[in-house]
This record gives C-alpha cells, sequence and structure tokens, in this order.
C-alpha cells in the first residue's frame, strides 16, 4: 500500500466502520457497515453491479440505518462532480480518460449518489470517500 492508501484506511479505522485492503484497480469500492466489499469498475459486470446496487437500495429503503460508504479514485470522483473539463486539468493518460469518461457503471454510481444524497466526507490525493 502506498501513503493514500494508509491514509484511507486510518479514515476508515478511526471513522469506526472497518477497512478493506485497498486495490490500485480502476475505479469504485463500495464499503458496507456491515461488511466490507471492493469491486473494480474495470472487473465488475455491469449486469451484477446493476443487480447488486438493486439490492442495496431496497435494503437502504427499508433500514436506514444502513447506509455503504463509496470510495473512488480521485480523478473518477472528480470527473463525477466536475465534468470531464476538470477532469483534462489532472491530466489523465488516455488510458484512464477512457475508462473514466461516459463510462456506464461511473454513470450509475453517480445517480445513486444522487439519489441517494452521498456528500464527499474525506479526500486525498488518490481517494475521495463520499458518505
Amino acid at each position: 500500500m502506498d501513503a493514500g492508501d494508509l491514509r484511507v484506511c486510518e479514515y476508515r479505522r478511526t471513522c469506526g466502520k472497518g477497512c478493506a485492503a485497498l486495490r490500485s484497480d480502476p475505479g469504485l469500492v463500495l464499503l458496507s457497515a456491515d461488511a466490507c466489499g471492493i469491486q473494480s469498475l474495470d472487473s465488475y459486470q455491469i449486469a451484477q453491479m446493476e443487480e447488486d446496487m438493486h439490492k442495496m437500495q431496497e435494503r437502504m429503503d427499508m433500514d436506514a440505518t444502513y447506509r455503504p460508504v463509496v470510495l473512488l479514485e480521485k480523478k473518477y470522483a472528480v470527473y463525477l462532480e466536475a465534468g470531464e473539463n476538470v477532469l483534462e486539468a489532472l491530466q489523465p493518460t488516455e488510458k484512464e480518460r477512457s475508462l473514466i469518461v461516459d463510462n456506464a457503471k461511473l454513470l450509475l454510481i453517480g445517480e445513486f449518489m444522487d439519489a441517494y444524497g452521498y456528500e464527499k466526507t474525506f479526500e486525498n490525493e488518490k481517494f475521495v470517500i463520499f458518505e
């Protein structure tokens, strides 16, 4: 783990919601209060992601105490929050850009966060956490 990973783990430890081993795969990590689950946008199949998100949303709607945390690599979060022009200021590689811009899975996460009123609660040079 690099320093960014350790700071995120420190945040997870001090906020009392547990810590999961972080990977440097592109994209998304969903962490729930009861069990940490890690999925990268690269490897998560969209059909499975949609099904899992639907189940998670049903549980959130029934149980107000259940609120998964969303952890995104910073460039992904910047794109969701501010769009492609601001992302370009971070100088993504062509590969990063192709993984981020108009990514259906990332846009699905953005819609989920908007629908449930998620806000940024932590940020460092590598990751952003939304709760």
